[in-house]
């Protein structure tokens, strides 16, 4: 986490004010999803591209890049890893270790 949130979310901690602490967690989990969004769209360029060239074409849509990850993604997936990792995470997000 950067800096300047972690020292926001120390200085909200030392207020009585619950409110302003549930506030600010969710201000920092915004961001931080807006952030992935962005990564994720970058990578969603990259699949685009390569189905270009794979495809002979100048262009393939967002839609159809989402298709082949969604695919890729789910041929990939497990329950019970999910299940374990997305627990994991859940802990360090509210640990404020992420």
């Amino acid at each position: 986490m950067h800096a300047l949130w972690e020292d926001l979310l120390k200085q909200i901690s030392n207020i009585d004010s619950l409110g302003l602490a549930v506030a600010a967690m969710e201000l920092v989990l915004e961001e931080r999803l807006t952030r992935m969004a962005i990564s994720v769209y970058g990578y969603m360029k990259r699949v685009a591209a390569i189905k270009c060239v794979q495809q002979g074409k100048e262009q393939v849509r967002l839609t159809d890049a989402f298709e082949t990850m969604k695919d890729r993604i789910l041929r990939l997936h497990q329950l019970l890893s999910w299940e374990i990792d997305v627990k994991k995470r859940t802990k360090e997000i509210r640990l404020g270790k992420w």
